[in-house]
């Protein structure tokens, strides 16, 4: 028996908010489902993360599997490249990265 992947958008096996404290940025992603939280931290792998937010200054990215509340946080430290009021990025307040994450395609 062969198993047949299919390409999915993330906002299918999780839904996610993020925002700011400073210049760094968390966006907090719930699994839909206790079935797909393993798959799910995987698929949000650094380099999807690092392709998805490349327009930024970069940083660091730090990933914390929390399996007790189906969430996966991710933290962007140094994302804007200086304090959120001192940016000349688009929503310096991280408010719309969660969904940035969310349209990606992970299969």
């Amino acid at each position: 028996m062969s198993i047949k992947l299919v390409c999915v958008p993330v906002i299918e096996l999780a839904w996610a908010r993020s925002g700011n404290k400073g210049d760094s940025d968390s966006i907090g992603s719930a699994s839909r489902g206790e079935k797909f939280l393993p798959y799910l931290y995987e698929a949000l792998n650094f380099s999807l993360i690092r392709k998805t937010f490349k327009h930024f200054k970069g940083g660091n990215i730090f990933k914390y599997f929390l399996p007790r509340i189906n969430r996966i946080d991710i933290v962007l430290k140094d994302i804007l490249g200086v304090v959120e009021t001192l940016s000349l990025q688009n929503d310096p307040q991280g408010k719309g990265y969660a969904q940035l994450l969310l349209s990606k395609h992970v299969k």
